[in-house]
């Protein structure tokens, strides 16, 4: 029976794992058109949020500071949402310049991505490759985990891999949360 539980627990969060192809991103912009992504060509960090969620608005406040001294792309996915909700409250709380919102109505882009919570983070590299993804955030950390994690990124020549010692905030990924469960 433990089996059986540690198997769900691990299906139940599937998020890509870090070193696979990110898939592209295909979701709405708030005006209604169909937007297409390959996200290949600089660092990127896609978040999948909603409005509603309090520890999304947690993280989208702290990305401003991030855009504004690193060399890296946001891109964030309001999932399953009214647009005229999601573009009222970006309006009172704009995202830093610079970052895309995208809307997934039909909730194809969270099901491609293997989104079950919020927020959903991943980090993905100049290649297109996920270099990391977690669910959760940690207000007093994750933000400068994110710095490090691009900093490692953006400094490892040819896209070398990440340090694999790394200190793991609280909200760690889905993957260490069901192995921890085992």
């Amino acid at each position: 029976m433990a089996g059986l539980v540690a198997a769900f627990v691990i299906a139940g969060n599937l998020l890509i794992a870090p070193g696979r192809p990110a898939p592209t991103l295909v979701a709405r912009t708030i005006s209604g058109k169909v937007w297409r992504g390959q996200l290949r060509g600089e660092v990127t960090i896609v978040e999948f949020s909603a409005t509603w969620c309090p520890h999304c608005r947690k993280s989208l406040a702290g990305y401003r500071e991030l855009l504004g001294s690193r060399r890296v792309r946001l891109i964030v996915v309001d999932v399953d949402e009214n647009p005229a909700v999601v573009s009222a409250y970006f309006a009172r709380h704009p995202l830093p310049r610079g970052a895309g919102l995208l809307i997934d109505l039909e909730e194809r882009a969270r099901k491609t991505w293997g989104v079950k919570d919020y927020p959903t983070v991943y980090l993905i590299d100049e290649r297109g490759v996920i270099r990391d993804s977690f669910s959760g955030w940690d207000d007093a950390g994750g933000i400068q985990y994110l710095a490090r994690q691009i900093d490692a990124i953006n400094g490892a020549p040819n896209g070398a891999k990440l340090a694999a010692k790394r200190a793991v905030p609280r909200f760690q990924n889905a993957r260490k949360q069901a192995a921890h469960a085992r």
